[in-house]
């Protein structure tokens, strides 16, 4: 693969017969494209949306994929502003950075940020990308959003402790929140 071809599925072959989206499909792509279907689409034409890292850490992907192009698809969902990245912020930031004209997408459902969120802590987790900061906030953040905590230790997999240490911060007033981030860093550290 080069990086100006279309990128590989994650078994490794090209993306043959993919539909490629058109800019107006990506951008409202309510009938445009099916839960589970794969498309290739201009990387411009995505929307990064949130994500619970903070730091891509995306320097030696973007040398990857300069040598093998991008192998796995990028997770979207969409949405009334677009196609939204789930899962692949730096495979498309790499597939930016690089020029491409296409990269293969995977559409995803994705209902609600506590969703999002877990899925991407998840994921993210599977590679070791997240920080310990970065989980600390996720975690935070899905309490505060009132996920029930064996909810958030199952889908997050998250300790008891991380819970309950994000639980404290988020009933704690907002400056206390600032000063006892650190400590929550560290309960996550060492998980």
């Amino acid at each position: 693969l080069t990086p100006t071809t279309p990128a590989a599925p994650a078994t490794g072959g090209p993306a043959v017969g993919v539909r490629r989206l058109t800019a107006a499909e990506a951008a409202d792509p309510g009938g445009a494209v099916v839960v589970g279907s794969r498309y290739l689409v201009d990387p411009r034409l995505l929307q990064a949306g949130e994500n619970v890292r903070r730091d891509l850490r995306a320097a030696g992907l973007v040398d990857d994929v300069r040598v093998n192009g991008i192998l796995k698809d990028i997770d979207v969902y969409p949405a009334l502003t677009g196609l939204v990245v789930l899962d692949g912020h730096r495979r498309l930031h790499a597939a930016l950075a690089l020029g491409l004209e296409e990269v293969a997408v995977r559409v995803v459902s994705c209902d609600g940020e506590a969703e999002r969120i877990c899925y991407q802590l998840g994921s993210n987790d599977q590679h070791a990308h997240n920080s310990a900061v970065e989980r600390a906030d996720a975690i935070t953040q899905l309490v505060l959003m009132g996920v029930p905590a064996a909810e958030v230790r199952r889908r997050a997999s998250a300790s008891a402790e991380e819970v309950e240490a994000a639980r404290a911060v988020a009933r704690a007033p907002q400056v206390v929140r600032e000063v006892a981030q650190p400590v929550v860093d560290e309960m996550a550290r060492r998980g």
